[in-house]
Formats: C-alpha cells, structure tokens, sequence
C-alpha cells in the first residue's frame, strides 16, 4: 500500500500526516538515504558530504529548528568497514569519530534546551566480514556491539 507520496508509509509522512506542523529533518552523509523518503514530506533534506559536514549540519539544524524529529545518519564506520575492513583498528577508529560526532549532536539538544523533551535512537545497520557484508551469518546480520 502506498502512501499520499507514492511510496510504503514512512515514520516522516505519518508524522507529517499526524502533526501537519511539525519539524521534520533528514540529514545524510550516504546519497542512497535520499532514496528512502519522501521529500516532501520533510523541511529539511540535507545530503552533506563526510560526517564531520553531516554532525555540523545536524547540530546547527537543532539549534535553530528545534525539530520534532529528525534522522541523521553518518557513514564514516560503514565506509571504512568497506574500504579497509571490518573488525581492524582503522574500523574501531571510525566508531571512535562517529562516538565524538554523537557526543556533539547530543549537546546540541542540550543546547537547544530539548534534552528533557527528546527521545534519542541510536543503531548501526549491519556487522561484516573482512571488507564485505550481506550474507547470512551472526557476523555480518548482527549489529556490532549487540
């Protein structure tokens, strides 16, 4: 069944349906995540190239826009898991940026005095093996740190 946008019913077009007024962001590093919503339902749709970019963007837009909600994804541990493999110290090196870029954005909510009023999800998508994933084992399904 498809939505009043054309595509599955998504967390954003039944808030937007929900809460016509709402502030609704998507901020991304990947460009594959534009693929995955609706445009129009969102203020904001921000493809920001690196994630130092997308945490910046992020934590000036919750400044300024007080969001009612919003999706951030950064790519850095996904990339380097691709390019130089999972499970190295280069991999544990990007969950140590990602961790400092989540630690900025959370004080961002504080900033904007949200804390108390924000309920904040974190998740990776996927594990791997060496510089791949996608196949059926606990390695590669399961999230890493789970």
């Amino acid at each position: 069944m498809l939505d009043e946008y054309g595509m599955f019913p998504t967390v954003y077009s039944l808030l937007r349906k929900a809460r016509p007024k709402s502030e609704i962001g998507v901020i991304y590093e990947w460009d594959g995540i534009g693929y995955l919503f609706p445009k129009a339902a969102v203020n904001k749709d921000q493809n920001r190239d690196g994630d130092v970019a997308t945490a910046a963007e992020a934590c000036a837009y919750i400044r300024s826009a007080k969001p009612t909600f919003l999706f951030v994804h950064l790519h850095d541990v996904d990339s380097v898991g691709h390019k130089v493999g999972h499970d190295t110290p280069e991999y544990y090196g990007a969950i140590e940026r990602t961790d400092t870029h989540i630690g900025e954005i959370l004080q961002a909510i504080r900033d904007a005095g949200m804390e108390k009023e924000t309920v904040v999800i974190f998740t990776a998508d996927h594990g791997g093996i060496n510089k791949g994933h996608g196949a059926i084992s606990m390695q590669e399904m399961q999230i890493p740190g789970s």
